[in-house]
This record gives C-alpha cells, sequence and structure tokens, in this order.
C-alpha cells in the first residue's frame, strides 16, 4: 500500500507540473514542458495524453507561417471544472464561482442575514454554496465537475480544520461542522481557513509577481496575514494574525474581546460607524448622515469614502485620525517583521491615495531607517471579493497544485 501511495503522488505531482507550465504560458508545447520540467518526452506525451482524456486541456494547432514542422499549443480548458469559495464577516458574504482556467465566472455578494443568529448564518452558507452548484449545473451541463468548495470563515477554526471554532461578533458561534455539514449535503471536498487567511491565496494567484508582503484586511476586524517567498504562513493554532487586537489607548472604546482601546475599535469599519453616528449628536458628520439618505442607521463605510472625496471636513478630520491610529499599529508590525510591501485590503482603502498615504507617513515616521527606505504601502489590487476569490484558489490548490504553506 505504502508503495503505490508513493506512486500515486509521484503521479500527481507530474500531472500538477505539467498543469501549472501550460497555466503559465501562453504559447506551450510538449516541448517546452519538456525542457521546463526535466521529464523524458515519453513521460511529458504519456501525462498530456491523460490530461486531454480527462479534458482539463485542449490543443490548438500554431498559426505561424514558419518553416519545418508547427508546434501544437497545449491550453488549460476552462470547463474542465468549477471550484466555488465563500468569504463573510459579520456583514457580508461574497461568493465567486472560478473555472479550471482560474477566471471568476460568477460573483456575489450579499447581507449577512442575521449574525445574532448561529443557524441563519450556518443556513446561508450552505444556501450560497447550493445556488453556486446549481449555477454551475444550470450554465455548464448537469455533468460539469465541481471540485470542492472553501469558506473563508472569521475567528477561529481548530486544528483540524474540521469545524469554525468560534467568532467574537456570533456570540455562539462555536464549533460549526462546516465542512462535515458541506461534504455530506452536496457530496463535494470542502476546506475551510480564516477568511483573511484565504485572501493571500488570491493575491498569490492574481499577483504571482509579488513573493513578499504583508497583507492587512481592514473591515469589522483587522487582521494581517505574512507572505514570505510566495509561502503564506499561518499558524496550526489560526491564533496569528490578530492585528485588531493589539492595545493602542488606555481610554479608548470597548472591544469584541472585552478589553478597552484595541485597534480594532479605533479604526475598523464597524468604529468609523460608530463614530459618525456619535459625532451626529454634536451636529457633526452631516454630509454623510445626507448620503445615507437622512437615516443614521443607514450609513456605511461607503458614504463615509463618498464624504472623503467631496473634501467634507469632519470627514477628512476622521480619515486623518484614523489612518494615524492605523499607521502607528502598521509602523510596529514592519519593525517586527521588515517587509517591503504592505498591501491594505477593506472598503476604507477606496477613499484613495490620500488614505494611503497618510498612512504611509505615519509608518515612515515610527520605522528604523533600513525599513523606510525600500518600504511600499498600497491598496489590494483585487476588490471586495478577494477572499471568496482566495478561497476558491485554495480549493484548486488542494485538489491539483498543492502549493507550500508553512505552519508555525
Amino acid at each position: 500500500m505504502a508503495g503505490s501511495s508513493i506512486l500515486e503522488n509521484r503521479k500527481n505531482y507530474k500531472l500538477n507540473r505539467v498543469l501549472d507550465i501550460i497555466r503559465a504560458g501562453d504559447h506551450v508545447s510538449r516541448y517546452t514542458i519538456k525542457q521546463m520540467s526535466s521529464y523524458s518526452m515519453t513521460s511529458v506525451i504519456a501525462v498530456i495524453d491523460e490530461l486531454l482524456a480527462d479534458n482539463l486541456i485542449y490543443e490548438e494547432a500554431c498559426s505561424d507561417s514558419r518553416v519545418g514542422r508547427r508546434p501544437t499549443w497545449l491550453h488549460i480548458n476552462p470547463d474542465g471544472g468549477y471550484f466555488i469559495g465563500v468569504e463573510f464577516n459579520a456583514e457580508r458574504m461574497h461568493s465567486v464561482v472560478m473555472n479550471f482556467a482560474g477566471e471568476v465566472v460568477r460573483k456575489q455578494t450579499l447581507q449577512v442575514q442575521d449574525v445574532k443568529k448561529t443557524d441563519e448564518v450556518s443556513a446561508q452558507i450552505f444556501e450560497v454554496v447550493a445556488d453556486n452548484l446549481a449555477y454551475i449545473r444550470r450554465k455548464y451541463g448537469a455533468d460539469a465537475k465541481v471540485y470542492g468548495a472553501a469558506i473563508g470563515v472569521p475567528g477561529l477554526i481548530d486544528s483540524t480544520f474540521k469545524a469554525a471554532a468560534g467568532y467574537a461578533n456570533i456570540q455562539t458561534w462555536q464549533d460549526q461542522p462546516l465542512k462535515t455539514t458541506i461534504e455530506e449535503r452536496y457530496h463535494i471536498p470542502c476546506y475551510l481557513e480564516n477568511n483573511v487567511n484565504v485572501m493571500a491565496f488570491a493575491y498569490r494567484w492574481k499577483v504571482p509577481e509579488l513573493t513578499d508582503y504583508v497583507l492587512v484586511s481592514v473591515r469589522t476586524g483587522i487582521r494581517v496575514v505574512n507572505v514570505i517567498d510566495s509561502n503564506i504562513v499561518i499558524s496550526k493554532s489560526g491564533l496569528s494574525g490578530e492585528l485588531g487586537h493589539i492595545r493602542i489607548s488606555d481610554n479608548g472604546r470597548l472591544c469584541t474581546c472585552g478589553r478597552y482601546g484595541c485597534l480594532q475599535s479605533e479604526v475598523s469599519d464597524t468604529a468609523i460607524r460608530d463614530k459618525i453616528r456619535s459625532g451626529l449628536r454634536i451636529g457633526k458628520f452631516r454630509r454623510i448622515l445626507e448620503l445615507a439618505g437622512g437615516d443614521p442607521a443607514a450609513i456605511e463605510v461607503p458614504h463615509y469614502v463618498e464624504a472623503v472625496r467631496q473634501g467634507d471636513q469632519d470627514a477628512l478630520d476622521l480619515m486623518r485620525v484614523t489612518a494615524s491610529t492605523l499607521g502607528d499599529a502598521i509602523a510596529l508590525l514592519v519593525n517586527i517583521m521588515g517587509p517591503q510591501l504592505v498591501v491594505l485590503a477593506g472598503q476604507q482603502m477606496e477613499i484613495g491615495d490620500a488614505f494611503i498615504d497618510l498612512v504611509h507617513q505615519r509608518v515612515n515616521h515610527s520605522i528604523v531607517i533600513q525599513n523606510y527606505r525600500n518600504l511600499v504601502i498600497e491598496k489590494s489590487k483585487i476588490g471586495p471579493e478577494i477572499g471568496a476569490l482566495g478561497a476558491a484558489v485554495m480549493v484548486m490548490e488542494n485538489e491539483f497544485s498543492k502549493m507550500c504553506v508553512w505552519d508555525t
């Protein structure tokens, strides 16, 4: 059995290696694969024949009017299969369907139905997975292959990645068997990972030229994931990256963790809304209220972002304080980890350069000169679906190209 397992692993490695080569190039032939993989031509032909038989790739005749025998190009077949990614936090649930070529063929954003009710949140996740499965069958045929789903879950995940273990914004969110339920109900593999960690999978997929960076998500919480030499650093405990719970003030606001003065209670999307609603009581943030249709309960971060863009003074003042506070926290991160790039993701980054530049200035003021010289801070190149896309990529990597993930 052991020998059989080793042979199977070698075979799968070859298949995945060839698929990776084909994915990476526009004009890839059997000879190209032989050169890049160092496999014998006999092995290359056998792997290609298997991939063609499984409908994972297709051939295209070279149209160049060149002298001699024209090569046959090999391409990934977009209809070779599909991957479902779902990611959510206390406010929104994002989902994507990604085809075998890595193209997003469907994306959705939904409001989380009732974050206070665990059963309803779980039911919504199952509904989203079922809806995407139905979409794939309807659009691509009943026989369309679905390789699996991955769920980017906020908070903690147990050490075996079988259940969502806890989330401060859902008090009863404990030991939710999402993986087991999805696999039993829909008969597809399911993977769980923290909802910010999966963002790094998306970034590694869409921006492969970046190999070393720190990704910071600023949404209802603030979490960081580190990428070193294209490897995503994820702790076995699931507790790493909680930047939002570093203490920045002795007299700050109450955080979801029960303490006062956490970064999260000052600069998260939830904190921004709370500050705006508090300011309304003393006559501030009138422009933001107008943008929200006059309803304080309807105020969202995009209203604040728009007010900043319009030059509203109250919104600009809030932006400066927020950027300064976030910059102090990122300065600690940079001094400890020494990245050359910090990627910021979240709705507040839609303010653009005005916000990013203020964060950068604050960071530069607080870090050692060696880290200051080459540091770049930028907003994410991927939109709000970044977590769902990363979850879909996670399925692909687990089912096919098992890229290295470090456990610390």
